[in-house]
């Protein structure tokens, strides 16, 4: 257990550095951050932390436009958090993967993602993760409808 709270000390702690450099506009400076973390969780054997730092590199990427690249990431991400069971991982990952597909234009799997993503924060009780949801739902599904219609 203490070594899951550490876990979680290392996560937060690389967000918080990560969000500043890119609030500083120091891309490549927050992008080395969370990918050094990514290694030392990795040299820690700590799928839950890499995918975390996967997760924050998909983020950045996202970001920063390089979608493809976030797409990777973010595939990974949720697999390892589909893996150690992590339910609020793999929901935000859904969510991430639903943001990228609606940048993309690709409603229909915006939609898809997103509602896969609400179902998961419905089931942890994540009101603020369903409501984005909804609202990545409800905006995709409109697009669909007037490009299909």
């Amino acid at each position: 257990s203490s070594t899951a709270e550490i876990s979680l000390d290392k996560v937060e702690a690389m967000t918080v550095m990560t969000d500043a450099s890119f609030a500083m506009k120091k891309l490549e400076a927050a992008l080395d951050t969370a990918m050094e973390f990514k290694e030392h969780f990795e040299n820690m054997d700590d799928v839950k932390g890499m995918a975390h730092a996967l997760l924050l590199l998909a983020t950045l990427e996202f970001r920063m436009l390089n979608f493809d690249v976030a797409q990777g990431y973010i595939t990974k991400a949720q697999s390892m958090f589909n893996e150690e069971g992590d339910l609020k991982g793999e929901a935000d990952s859904l969510k991430l993967h639903g943001e990228l597909a609606w940048k993309k234009n690709e409603f229909k799997a915006a939609v898809r993602f997103g509602e896969r993503a609400r179902a998961l924060y419905r089931e942890l009780q994540k009101l603020e993760g369903e409501i984005a949801c909804m609202y990545m739902i409800s905006e995709n599904a409109v697009r669909l409808s007037v490009k299909e219609g």
